[in-house]
C-alpha cells in the first residue's frame, strides 16, 4: 500500500491538470476593471479651474498624456532590464536542503569478477548498507563561469542601450505630442472667440426666419420672395452650424492630449508670446537634425547592439572555463565525515563550432552593413524633413497673410453694410450675410494662423531640438511651463551651432 500511494498521487495530479477548463470573464470583474479604469485616468479637479496658455497646455500634456506615459514606463522597463543582466554577471550561489526516507535498508552484497565475469551469489551472501533510512542533507555551491560572465557583460551594454534607445523614443514622443497640442491649442482658442462671435448671429437668424414666415402668413410679400429669403437665411445657418459643429471638437481634442477627461472643463487664455522660427540657417539645422534627432540617436545605439552581437556571438565559441566550490553535509552515521568540501575546474567546447566562426563572423557584418545602409537612409530622410518643414513655415506664413488680409476686407464691407442700415441703404438679410461671411473669414484666418503656430513647432521637432528638461518627470508643473516658454524663446533667438 505503501509503494501504491505516491503512485496515484502523482496520477491524480496529473489528471487535475488536464482539467482546466476556459474562465470567461464576469460582468462583475469587467465592471470593476472599467471603474478602476475610470478613476485611474480621472484627473485632479485642480485643472478643471486652471488658466491654461500654450506652454501649460505643453506641460500638461508632456505630464498627463497616457501614450507618453506608456513611452516613459517602456523606458522605466528597460533600465529595469539592466540592472537584471548585470546579476548575470555574478556567481552563482546555490544551496540545497532535503530529507529522504525508506522503509527498507539500500543494502547490496558484492562478488569477485574473473576474467570478465561475475561469480554466482552464494546461497548465504553477507549484505551492507552505507545509508540510513532516515536521512537529512544539505549543501552550498559557488559556481562561476568565465564565459557566462563575458557574455552576460556584453547582454548587459546591449540592454544599456536598449534603455537608452527607449529614452530616444520618449524624447520623440514628446516632440510629436507637442507639435500636436500647439495646433489644438490655437484652434480651441479660436474656437471659443468664434463660438462667441457665432451666437448672436444665429440668434438674428432665427428671429429674421421667424419674420419671414410670419410676413408670408398675412400675404404681406409675394409668397415666392418670402420663399427665396428664408433660403438664403437656411443656407446661412447651415454654413454656421457646420462650421460650429467642427469648434465644438477643438477644445475636446486639446483636452485629450492634456490627459483630461472629456466632462472637464477648462479655462483656456491667449498667450502673451507665440512661437517664433528659429534663427538658424538651413546649414545648421541640418548639422542639428543630424546630431540631436532622435531617430539618429536610436540607430547608433541599434549600430553598437550590432556590433555587440558579433562579439557576443564569436566569444560564444570559446572554450568556457567554470570554477565550482561545494560544502556538503549529511546526518548519515555510516559515512566517516558528516561535511565535507569540494572543488574544482572545468574547461569545456564544442569543436564543431570551430567550422560556424565564419558564417557567424558573416552574418554579423550583413547586421551591421544594415544597419549602416538605414542610417545613410534615415539621414535622407530627415534632411528632407528639415528642409519641408522650412517649405511648410513659407507656405504657412504665405497663406496666413493672405487669410489675415482678407479677414481685414471682410470686416471692412461689413462695417459698410452696418453703417448703410442706419440710412436703411440695406435689409436684414445682407447685414446676416457679411457678419456670416465675416465669422467664416475670421475661421480661416485663425486656422492659418494655427498651421503656421503648428509650422514653426515642425521646424523644432525636425531639428530635434529639445524644449523640456531631462527631469521632466519630476519638475512642478508651472515650472516645467515656465521653462518650455524659456527655451522656445531661446531657440527661436538661436542663430549659430
Amino acid at each position: 500500500m505503501n509503494k501504491i500511494f505516491p503512485v496515484l498521487l502523482i496520477v491524480l495530479l496529473v489528471a487535475a491538470s488536464c482539467t482546466r477548463l476556459p474562465n470567461p470573464l464576469k460582468s462583475l470583474e469587467v465592471r470593476e476593471e472599467v471603474s478602476d479604469a475610470i478613476e485611474q485616468i480621472a484627473n485632479p479637479s485642480a485643472f478643471t479651474t486652471r488658466e491654461i496658455d500654450l506652454y501649460t497646455a505643453i506641460a500638461l500634456a508632456i505630464k498627463n498624456n497616457r501614450d507618453l506615459r506608456v513611452k516613459i514606463m517602456e523606458a522605466a522597463l528597460a533600465n529595469r532590464q539592466v540592472d537584471l543582466v548585470r546579476f548575470g554577471m555574478l556567481p552563482k550561489l546555490a544551496a540545497n536542503a532535503g530529507y529522504e526516507q525508506t522503509d527498507k535498508y539500500s543494502s547490496s552484497t558484492s562478488v569477485t569478477v574473473t576474467g570478465g565475469e561475475a561469480e554466482a551469489v552464494g546461497d548465504s551472501p553477507t549484505y551492507t548498507t552505507s545509508t540510513e533510512k532516515k536521512a537529512s542533507n544539505a549543501d552550498l555551491g559557488f559556481t562561476w563561469n568565465a564565459l557566462d560572465f563575458g557574455l552576460s557583460y556584453i547582454r548587459a551594454g546591449q540592454n544599456a542601450d536598449r534603455y537608452l534607445i527607449a529614452k530616444e523614443l520618449e524624447r520623440k514622443a514628446i516632440h510629436n505630442i507637442t507639435r500636436d497640442v500647439i495646433i489644438a491649442y490655437w484652434n480651441a482658442v479660436s474656437a471659443n472667440q468664434i463660438l462667441n462671435d457665432m451666437i448672436p448671429v444665429l440668434e438674428r437668424i432665427d428671429v429674421a426666419l421667424q419674420n419671414s414666415a410670419h410676413i408670408e402668413s398675412l400675404l404681406l410679400e409675394s409668397p415666392l420672395e418670402a420663399l427665396k429669403y428664408q433660403r438664403e437665411l437656411l443656407d446661412i445657418q447651415f454654413r454656421l452650424q457646420n462650421q460650429r459643429d467642427e469648434l465644438l471638437n477643438a477644445p475636446v481634442q486639446l483636452g485629450k492630449l492634456m490627459g483630461l477627461l472629456p466632462k472637464e472643463e477648462y479655462n483656456l487664455v491667449a498667450t502673451d508670446t507665440p512661437l517664433r522660427p528659429t534663427k538658424m540657417n538651413l546649414i545648421v539645422m541640418e548639422k542639428n537634425a543630424l546630431t540631436y534627432r532622435p531617430e539618429m540617436r536610436e540607430n547608433l545605439y541599434q549600430q553598437r547592439i550590432s556590433v555587440e552581437d558579433t562579439k557576443g556571438s564569436m566569444l560564444a565559441l570559446i572554450p568556457g572555463l567554470q570554477f565550482n566550490t561545494t560544502w556538503t553535509y549529511s546526518n548519515n552515521q555510516y559515512l566517516l565525515n558528516s561535511n565535507n568540501v569540494e572543488y574544482g575546474a572545468r574547461i569545456g567546447a564544442n569543436l564543431l563550432d570551430v567550422f560556424s566562426a565564419s558564417s557567424i563572423k558573416k552574418a554579423s557584418l550583413a547586421r551591421e552593413n544594415i544597419v549602416a545602409k538605414q542610417r545613410l537612409a534615415l539621414a535622407m530622410t530627415i534632411l528632407s524633413q528639415v528642409h519641408l518643414a522650412n517649405i511648410h513655415y513659407a507656405q504657412s506664413l504665405d497663406a496666413f497673410t493672405t487669410l489675415e488680409n482678407y479677414y481685414e476686407v471682410n470686416m471692412r464691407i461689413r462695417d459698410q453694410y452696418r453703417a448703410g442700415r442706419t440710412f436703411e441703404k440695406f435689409g436684414e438679410l445682407e447685414i446676416i450675410r457679411e457678419e456670416a461671411n465675416t465669422l467664416l473669414a475670421m475661421m480661416r484666418k485663425d486656422k492659418a494662423y494655427a498651421n503656421l503656430q503648428h509650422s514653426i513647432g515642425r521646424m523644432y521637432a525636425s531639428v530635434g531640438l529639445d524644449l523640456v528638461p531631462q527631469d521632466v518627470h519630476t519638475i512642478n508643473l508651472t515650472d516645467l511651463a515656465k521653462t518650455i516658454k524659456n527655451n522656445f524663446n531661446a531657440w527661436g533667438e538661436k542663430n549659430a551651432e
